[in-house]
């Protein structure tokens, strides 16, 4: 009998327990805001829905919001009078014009707040007032809003703003947001950046300062952020041909310039920058890289290079790179040029295969001696050890040197590709010619020598 009572009680309760939650659900469900979606106690979608207002009767369990892709045309303070426990809030792609006095002053525990793709005309310096916890404020594509200085300065936690796509982002003074550590300036039609605008932002470890108008490289604000890491600077026009792009020790980790119009790249551009981890070129104008870029970054195969969309001419000034990319991690780099070599993998390629046409080199074209004399000849054209180079000489015929050439003496070619003929005579022929020869094309020149009989005053003599 006690068994029973006991299992009749708990049924009650049980019942009772399931009533409760289902009314609680049917409540939280009755108070939802009309056109909107309430999934779970702590998430409100209003989002697209065609509401030209804040929703008066949002549930006061609620954390997350979005009420974006409205018609929403102004903010004031009496719009969130139960907002106080709202964590997140997307107000994006909605018609806001403008924001009263003290709209923000409830939001205690607001962190997130989306504000992006308005028409916001100005914000005055009191406007983000109470807003001390918000962590993440996105005002992007506001074209015409104009930020009164200090009026980002009054939010003590802020980490992270996004103001792309808003020109009055160019002469805002971000100095001082000491907590900042994300800062997102695209489409901002920014030339230069005053380095007096980013002092005091020791926390800073990302910028973005793509699809802007920035020329020179902005070394001395750069050099300020002690702790940047991501710096992306995607679609200017940033010159790399002059030196050097920072003066001193940078803790830049990930750089990107994709779509800068890129010819060049001077050998010490990189130099300073020790941490570097991840470089991205793509689709600029690069048709060669020079060897020693990479000289000021410590550790081999650290680097993560993105040559993606450039015109490479995979000759002997790449040739470098084929061990490099080996030893690091580097996407796939295709070739544009020459011909022999278009659209295969760089990594594929032998030594032999990335190779110059030969050219000439400063040096000496005419020879004087005296007989008897040894003379060497140096072939004034660019060799290297994947150069084939022979010498002929013309007595009316041309004749390959070394061969049976019934000349005395003898000739012969040594370690530097020179031609050396052993005590030479007047009957030897007076043109030489030299050829350079790789698997790109072949180039050759001629050398005069002119031999003196000899004499007692000239003997042994050899005038240059």
């Amino acid at each position: 009998m006690e068994y029973e009572a006991v299992r009749s009680i708990a049924c009650r309760w049980t019942t009772t327990l399931t009533l409760i939650v289902f009314l609680a659900t049917k409540n939280a469900r009755a108070t939802c805001p009309s056109r909107c979606v309430c999934n779970s106690e702590d998430v409100v979608d209003c989002s697209d829905s065609g509401i030209a207002d804040v929703p008066t009767n949002i549930p006061s369990t609620a954390t997350t919001i979005d009420l974006s892709y409205n018609s929403i045309s102004g903010l004031k303070k009496d719009d969130f009078e139960n907002a106080s426990n709202w964590q997140s809030l997307d107000l994006s792609n909605n018609k806001i014009s403008e924001i009263g006095n003290g709209t923000f002053e409830v939001f205690e525990n607001l962190q997130f707040m989306n504000l992006s793709s308005n028409t916001i005309q100005g914000i005055p310096q009191e406007t983000f007032a109470g807003l001390n916890g918000l962590k993440t404020l996105d005002l992007s594509f506001n074209p015409a809003m104009t930020l009164i200085e200090g009026a980002l300065q009054i939010m003590p936690s802020l980490t992270s703003i996004s103001l792309s796509g808003c020109p009055t982002a160019r002469s805002y003074k971000f100095s001082d947001i000491g907590t900042l550590q994300h800062l997102l300036l695209t489409q901002c039609e920014i030339h230069t950046l005053q380095p007096d605008n980013f002092r005091y932002l020791g926390e800073l470890v990302l910028l973005d300062l793509s699809d802007n108008k920035i020329t020179d490289f902005p070394s001395e604000t750069i050099g300020e952020l002690r702790k940047l890491e991501v710096l992306h600077m995607d679609r200017n026009d940033v010159d790399l041909s002059k030196g050097k792009l920072l003066s001193q020790f940078s803790a830049i980790t990930n750089l990107t310039l994709d779509e800068n119009e890129i010819r060049s790249i001077h050998q010490e551009t990189l130099h300073d920058m020790r941490q570097l981890q991840q470089l991205s070129l793509v689709d600029n104008k690069l048709r060669s890289l020079p060897e020693s870029m990479f000289n000021g970054i410590p550790v081999t195969g650290s680097i993560d290079l993105d040559l993606a969309g450039n015109p490479l001419n995979c000759d002997c000034n790449l040739r470098w790179m084929t061990s490099w990319i080996r030893d690091n991690n580097v996407d796939d780099v295709v070739c544009d040029a020459p011909y022999a070599v278009q659209y295969k993998q760089l990594r594929s390629l032998k030594a032999d295969e990335l190779a110059c046409v030969p050219w000439e080199v400063p040096g000496q074209h005419i020879y004087h001696a005296v007989e008897g004399d040894d003379v060497t000849m140096i072939c004034p054209l660019y060799t290297d050890e994947y150069t084939v180079v022979t010498w002929s000489t013309d007595c009316g015929e041309v004749v390959e040197i070394p061969s049976t050439i019934p000349f005395t003496p003898p000739y012969s070619i040594d370690e530097n590709h020179s031609l050396v003929i052993s005590k030479v005579t007047k009957s030897l022929c007076e043109t030489y010619i030299c050829e350079a020869q790789t698997s790109a094309g072949s180039l050759s020149t001629e050398l005069t020598l002119n031999i003196k009989t000899a004499s007692n005053d000239l003997h042994g003599v050899v005038v240059a």
